[in-house]
């Protein structure tokens, strides 16, 4: 015969959060946060919230995805084909995470899966943005050249600024090849982290926001905040790094986009996720418990926050510093820049001044050769290499005139 179930075994069943059973105030009748609601619940909960909200939502993701093609189209016919996969993958990650979000919005019970392919397809975008870093600098050859005899600055932030016991290791192939490892372990441990908790999500093993020690969230959470303050901390040694020789290409603005939406991806996930666990917002019965409160707050933050930074990559990739590459080869290196030398001679003119006395005046001329830095390589657009033709051997002459000849000024 089955033992008669006690009172505290029906409320442990009754109350699927652990966070419930601790908060007494908190009534499952009314809000459940274990439980997210369908589409048409949703929808019914925000009321006339849901449209506006969704409407404002696709604008945007249509507008970003507009913006993004329209870069394609421009990429592909100005920037070297070098360049081009990595701009594709770094401007595509904006409307991608805004799409996700909405889809958030549409099918609340999708969140997780969302986050986890958007977190995923940024940590890819930034792995791509490493790779392009090096291809700025022309090649790893090139880097190695243009930076022999200087020292990788490790004590940079946000993670060992304070750190002065750090070295400071010289430049090396496996000493940079160590730091962009930094940035591309991202996929892979962003892709571990991810399927691992939805699988302790799947079986009621974890709960999000929970930072129980005795639970596994914080756990993974920490594996995960490893992960990403790694790649942050790496796109802050480029950074240091490439100072002095990236100004071309505004080095400075591009990592600093990509610095913040590490930040705002990761972070403000983790925090949202813990205020609504601890019923941080607010609970409007029957369905948007706190839980299901912060998907809406965060997803339409999210968006917003693409919109900003999504519209600021666009400008700083719609230039023409991507139209040829830096030299690929460290003979070519030296051989641009001593073509580009600079070379000064003056010239005596002697003539008649004002009442039939002679005079010499002398002018100084500078010759700056300029010559192709990527000799063969075309960019595939006639236009765009025709302009470039005409740029090979062309000299420009700079001549300092004398104040006044034969009384003229």
């Amino acid at each position: 015969m089955m033992e008669e179930l006690s009172m505290s075994d029906i409320r442990t069943m009754a109350y699927e959060s652990s966070v419930d059973w601790h908060n007494e105030s908190f009534n499952p009748t009314r809000c459940n946060n274990s439980y997210v609601p369908t589409q048409e619940e949703y929808r019914e909960a925000l009321g006339g919230f849901w449209m506006p909200l969704v409407t404002a939502g696709a604008l945007i993701t249509i507008g970003l995805y507009i913006l993004f093609f329209e870069q394609v189209f421009y990429s592909n016919a100005g920037a070297h084909r070098v360049f081009r996969r990595h701009i594709y993958w770094i401007g595509s990650v904006y409307p991608f995470m805004t799409l996700m979000s909405l889809v958030s919005l549409l099918v609340p019970k999708a969140h997780n899966i969302c986050t986890a392919a958007k977190i995923i397809y940024m940590s890819i975008g930034i792995s791509h943005f490493g790779d392009l870093t090096v291809l700025m600098f022309g090649s790893e050859e090139v880097m190695l050249a243009k930076t022999e005899g200087s020292k990788l600055n490790l004590q940079v932030g946000p993670t060992c600024c304070c750190c002065k016991c750090l070295p400071s290791p010289d430049v090396s192939k496996f000493n940079i090849r160590l730091v962009l490892w930094l940035c591309d372990q991202m996929p892979f441990t962003q892709a571990a982290y991810y399927l691992a908790l939805l699988v302790l999500i799947a079986g009621n093993m974890a709960t999000l926001g929970d930072v129980d020690p005795n639970g596994v969230f914080l756990w993974l959470n920490l594996f995960n905040f490893a992960s990403f303050m790694g790649g942050l901390y790496g796109l802050q040694i480029l950074l240091y790094f490439s100072k002095g020789h990236l100004e071309f290409y505004n080095y400075k603005g591009k990592s600093t986009s990509v610095k913040i939406l590490i930040l705002i991806t990761n972070l403000q996930s983790f925090i949202f996720d813990i205020m609504g666990n601890y019923n941080a917002f607010p609970c409007v019965a029957p369905y948007l418990s706190p839980a299901v409160y912060k998907i809406t707050i965060v997803n339409s933050l999210y968006i917003f926050e693409m919109m900003v930074l999504g519209s600021y990559t666009y400008w700083q990739y719609h230039s023409h510093e991507f139209l040829k590459p830096n030299p690929a080869d460290v003979e070519d290196l030296h051989k641009a820049e001593g073509d580009t030398v600079s070379v000064t001679t003056s010239i005596t003119i002697v003539g008649d001044a004002e009442g039939g006395t002679s005079r010499q005046e002398t002018s100084q001329i500078t010759v700056t050769p300029q010559i192709e830095r990527s000799e063969g390589m075309s960019t595939e657009n006639p236009l765009v290499d025709e302009m470039q033709r005409g740029q090979y051997g062309a000299v420009e002459a700079i001549t300092e005139q004398p104040r006044a000849f034969n009384g003229v000024p």
